[in-house]
């Protein structure tokens, strides 16, 4: 009886966590302008870069790639070697690429203006960037034969856009250019991990 309501347990907690997931993902979307207001605020338990990476990316990562596992394999018989290969690139690349991205980040628009990105603040932001990109990478896995759904991607832009003066705090005169960096150290971080990982595994 323990063990049957401990299976209830786990269930709904995962239903909550995969509400909780879609709610973000949606709000970052359709107003990412007040998504980036609400976060700001340190108070939330939202704001706080472990909570965010337990909550919502890594959980996130895991069903994108399990969907991914699912329909890369998809066939008959089942391709198990080609699902484990897209899933274990994807892994890789959204895994590291937080880290890759806030690298890049400071060492062009922060050495550029000699400034110093709250750690925690950067962090938050690019992993919600990041989980944009998942949401367009599954997409265009799902429907490879609609090329411009890779340009959902530039959908990004305009949230970094609403994130870098609510959220970061980049004056008004300076917003272009930021948006533009952050951008492209995000976009092309995955890129980048994915190429290696293609390299590597050849």
């Amino acid at each position: 009886m323990i063990w049957n309501m401990e299976k209830v347990y786990n269930k709904l907690e995962t239903v909550q966590q995969l509400k909780y997931i879609l709610k973000y993902l949606l709000s970052l979307i359709n107003e990412p302008e007040q998504t980036w207001n609400y976060l700001k605020d340190g108070d939330v338990d939202e704001s706080k870069p472990e909570y965010m990476q337990n909550n919502y990316y890594l959980p996130m990562m895991g069903v994108v790639a399990l969907l991914l596992f699912l329909m890369k394999g998809w066939g008959s018989p089942f391709d198990i070697e080609h699902a484990m290969k897209t899933v274990v690139s994807f892994l890789a690349a959204f895994f590291l690429s937080p880290y890759l991205a806030s690298f890049l980040l400071n060492q062009t628009y922060g050495r550029m203006k000699q400034m110093e990105f709250d750690k925690d603040k950067l962090q938050i932001f690019v992993g919600y960037c990041l989980s944009f990109l998942m949401l367009v990478n599954l997409f265009s896995a799902s429907f490879p034969t609609i090329k411009f759904l890779t340009f959902c991607s530039l959908y990004l832009f305009y949230i970094i856009w609403c994130a870098s003066d609510v959220f970061i705090g980049i004056e008004e005169k300076e917003r272009w250019k930021f948006t533009a960096i952050a951008f492209f150290m995000i976009w092309l971080s995955p890129i980048i991990i994915e190429k290696l990982m293609s390299l590597m595994t050849r």
